[in-house]
């Protein structure tokens, strides 16, 4: 099962680079750069979600999540959550710091998703730590 400990320095609740590979769509991938929130980590992988600025599935037309405060997490410009499911990134494939996830994109990403208990108070508790609520 996963953990969330600490590997080469990521945690769960990091928005970070990622080379994402889809193989699915398209078998001689190299991968395309795009922010992930780091979710588990197994091994030398992580769960990640990734993160798009499509507001829109390209095949269905259906309409993507939207993350619901870009800026507070470390992005610059609005973005959706990519699908429907967690994607899995080797950990040599993970690049620089972006930000922090914040509750409501924990809560987002849990609604997608449907995180497993501790996968999704890790990213809670990632957002009480490095965004701290003032007294």
């Amino acid at each position: 099962m996963s953990t969330t400990v600490r590997r080469q320095g990521y945690q769960p609740g990091q928005l970070v680079w990622a080379n994402v590979f889809n193989f699915r769509e398209d078998p001689n991938s190299l991968g395309k750069l795009r922010p992930v929130v780091l979710i588990t980590c197994e091994g030398s992988y992580w769960h990640v979600m990734g993160l798009t600025t499509q507001s829109c599935y390209a095949k269905s037309g259906e309409r993507r999540v939207p993350i619901p405060d870009f800026a507070n997490v470390g992005l610059t410009k609005p973005g959706y959550l990519w699908g429907g499911n967690l994607t899995r990134v080797r950990t040599v494939d993970l690049g620089g710091h972006i930000g922090w996830v914040d509750v409501p994109l924990a809560r987002a990403i849990d609604r997608v998703v449907g995180l497993y208990r501790s996968a999704y108070q890790a990213l809670v508790e990632s957002a009480h730590r490095t965004k701290p609520v003032a007294a």
